[in-house]
C-alpha cells in the first residue's frame, strides 16, 4: 500500500512538474511568436504606410505636372486667340488682369492699414500700461518719502525734547550746585565773621578786666 500511495504521488507529481514545465515551453513559445507576429505587423504596416505616402506624393507630383502642361496649354491657346482677336480682346484681357492686380493691391494696403492700425492699439495699450505702472511707482514713491519724512519729522521731535530735558537737567543742576557752592561760601564768612567778633569783644572785655583790675 505504501509503495502503491508512493508511486501514485511520484505520477501525480511527475505530471505537475511536466505540466509546469510545457505551460512555461508554451507561454515561452507564444510570448516569441506574439513578438514576431506583432514586429511583423508593424514592419508591414509601416512599409504600407510608407507606399502610401510616396504613392500620393507621386500622384501629386502626376497631377502637378498635369494641371501645369494644361495651364501652359490654355495660356499658349489664349495667348493664340488674343493675336487673333486683336485689339478688343486684348482689352478684355487687360481689364480682366488689371481687376485681380487691382483686387490684389486693395487687399495688400487693407492688409498693410490692419497691421499698422493693430500696432497702434498694441502701442496706445503698452503706453497706457506703462504709464499706469509709473504712476503706482510714482505713488509708491511719494508714500515713502512721506512716511520717512514723517518718521524724519517725528525723531526730530524727540531728539529735540529729550536734548531740551537734558538742558533743563543741566541747568537745573548747575543752579542747584551753584546755589549750594554760594551758600556754603555766604555761611562760611558769617561764621567766620561772626568768630571774629566773639574774639574781639573776648580780647576787648579781657582787656577792659585788666584796666579796671
Amino acid at each position: 500500500a505504501a509503495k502503491s500511495i508512493t508511486g501514485e504521488h511520484n505520477v501525480a507529481a511527475a505530471k505537475s512538474h511536466v505540466r509546469t514545465h510545457n505551460n512555461a515551453v508554451a507561454k515561452s513559445i507564444a510570448r516569441a511568436h506574439n513578438n514576431a507576429a506583432a514586429k511583423s505587423t508593424a514592419r508591414e504596416h509601416n512599409n504600407t504606410a510608407a507606399k502610401c505616402i510616396v504613392r500620393d506624393h507621386n500622384n501629386k507630383e502626376h497631377r502637378d505636372s498635369t494641371h501645369n502642361a494644361a495651364a501652359k496649354s490654355i495660356v499658349r491657346e489664349h495667348n493664340n486667340a488674343a493675336k487673333s482677336t486683336g485689339r478688343a480682346h486684348n482689352n478684355a484681357a487687360a481689364k480682366s488682369i488689371a481687376r485681380p492686380h487691382t483686387d490684389a493691391a486693395a487687399k495688400s494696403i487693407t492688409g498693410e492699414h490692419n497691421v499698422a492700425a493693430a500696432k497702434s492699439i498694441v502701442r496706445t495699450h503698452n503706453n497706457a500700461v506703462a504709464k499706469s505702472i509709473a504712476r503706482a511707482h510714482n505713488a509708491a514713491e511719494k508714500s515713502i518719502a512721506r512716511a520717512h519724512n514723517a518718521a524724519a519729522k517725528s525723531t526730530a521731535t524727540a531728539h529735540n525734547a529729550a536734548v531740551k530735558n537734558i538742558a533743563r537737567a543741566h541747568n537745573n543742576a548747575a543752579a542747584k550746585s551753584t546755589a549750594r557752592e554760594h551758600n556754603n561760601t555766604a555761611a562760611k564768612c558769617i561764621i567766620r565773621d561772626h568768630n571774629n567778633k566773639e574774639h574781639r569783644d573776648s580780647t576787648h572785655n579781657a582787656a577792659a578786666k585788666s584796666i579796671v583790675r
